[in-house]
């Protein structure tokens, strides 16, 4: 019987940010496609798993010690920083192995950083076997746009706090306090890393039978750079259950959400308040802002306690239904950032009036009539947007537009033919 090997470098439960809700659309469609006894899964990863729905899968989990990592990050010149820190030996030999054994009939590799093992398997393993790479967004125009915007908005490095969910990865490495505490370090790294990642991105998609990125735009543009075909589009696989109708919500109060230890998340929500928050107080009665999502830094905490009657922190919110059905809208203010925003498409399946920047809407597929209204790229005219969505009337219009939208190009029965035409 033909097995399915995925390699990933989280575990998608709890399903807390963007890229578990990615792992965990692709690891379900198969389970639901070809059952969960036929799947092998190598995790990358060293954190425990604390809940595993799926007892038959077979799981390896697998993670470089902080002695590999130092001698990959001397040695392994030619990689990017995060390939370097999750290359081991061992893992490719683990790996090895399971192709000796067992027949795949395809293998899904997690972004580069665990793609990066099909270079060093043999070719004789690799028969009646299809390779296929999730790159999740392209991380070097991400870094390219981070560059951008330190510049643009004069933002503290210190304070961008870079690395993001990544630092999971450098736990307990000695380099980590030093980067971590030097931002000239780690601005160098962030540009050196932009160099790195883009020529991999570009050679080494060459390998894969398919590559997979969220957003329409960035496929299109890594064709062009590329001049490959290989490349197709991976829209999360996700079933909303929408508001049918949002029959009644607050006129005042509006909701961020996004995990904060993300630097595009937590930077431009600082900015959106420092900018907007007191024309928000004044031209909208009791106005209130709702923040949801884990890791608020210290920086943003003093910005919430200097408005506590207006700003309301709530952290982690595992059901989000009151919060769709009761908010006015949700800002999506963001500065910089690449790939397809998830909360976005959960906003538009609840209906739930959305003011973004670009960066909020890039790579979603969405009319041109309902961008014209929810688009805003001046970060200074939010409030403007936010004090014309506490009209019922108008609320209502774009609340429907949304979900018309979501319908014609992400419900569940639309994006599951094309996980059959990938995953098949």
């Amino acid at each position: 019987m033909n097995r399915i090997l995925l390699v990933f470098t989280s575990w998608p439960y709890p399903t807390d940010n963007g890229k578990k809700v990615m792992l965990k659309s692709i690891l379900e469609f198969i389970i639901y496609k070809y059952g969960e006894n036929v799947i092998d899964l190598i995790l990358i990863d060293n954190e425990e798993i604390t809940y595993n729905p799926f007892k038959g899968l077979k799981i390896f989990q697998v993670f470089p010690s902080n002695v590999t990592k130092i001698k990959n990050l001397i040695l392994l010149q030619n990689k990017s920083f995060q390939e370097r820190i999750l290359y081991d030996k061992k893992i490719l030999n683990l790996l090895v192995n399971l192709l000796k054994s067992n027949q795949y009939r395809f293998i899904v590799f997690d972004t580069l950083r665990t793609g990066q093992y099909l270079e060093y398997i043999p070719n004789k393993y690799r028969k009646n076997t299809k390779f296929i790479l999730y790159m999740d967004d392209l991380f070097h125009l991400r870094y390219e746009r981070i560059l951008k915007s330190i510049k643009k908005y004069n933002l503290n490095i210190a304070e961008l706090k870079l690395l993001g969910n990544f630092e999971k990865f450098l736990k307990n490495l000695p380099l980590l306090k030093v980067i971590k505490n030097h931002p000239k370090i780690q601005l160098w790294l962030l540009k050196k890393e932009k160099e790195l990642i883009k020529k991999r991105e570009l050679e080494k998609i060459k390998m894969f039978d398919k590559n997979l990125l969220i957003s329409y735009e960035e496929a299109t543009l890594l064709k062009s750079l590329s001049k490959q075909e290989n490349i197709y589009v991976l829209p999360p696989l996700v079933d909303y259950s929408p508001v049918q109708r949002r029959k009644k919500h607050n006129e005042n109060i509006f909701i961020f959400l996004g995990n904060l230890a993300v630097p595009h998340n937590r930077i431009s929500l600082e900015y959106f308040i420092k900018t907007n928050i007191e024309n928000c107080i004044r031209y909208i009665p009791n106005f209130k802002l709702l923040i949801i999502g884990k890791n608020i830094s210290d920086n943003l905490n003093k910005l919430v306690q200097t408005y506590s009657k207006n700003i309301e922190y709530k952290g982690y919110v595992d059901n989000l239904n009151n919060y769709m059905e009761s908010s006015a809208g949700m800002i999506i203010p963001l500065l910089f950032g690449s790939g397809v925003k998830l909360k976005t498409l959960e906003a538009l399946s609840f209906g739930v009036p959305i003011i973004s920047t670009k960066f909020g809407l890039e790579g979603i597929k969405m009319d041109y009539k309902l961008k014209d209204e929810i688009l805003e790229d001046n970060i200074y005219n939010f409030y403007n947007r936010m004090i014309k969505l506490t009209n019922n009337e108008f609320n209502k219009y774009i609340s429907n537009l949304e979900k018309e939208n979501f319908l014609k190009y992400y419900s569940k029965q639309k994006v599951e033919k094309i996980y059959e035409k990938i995953f098949s």
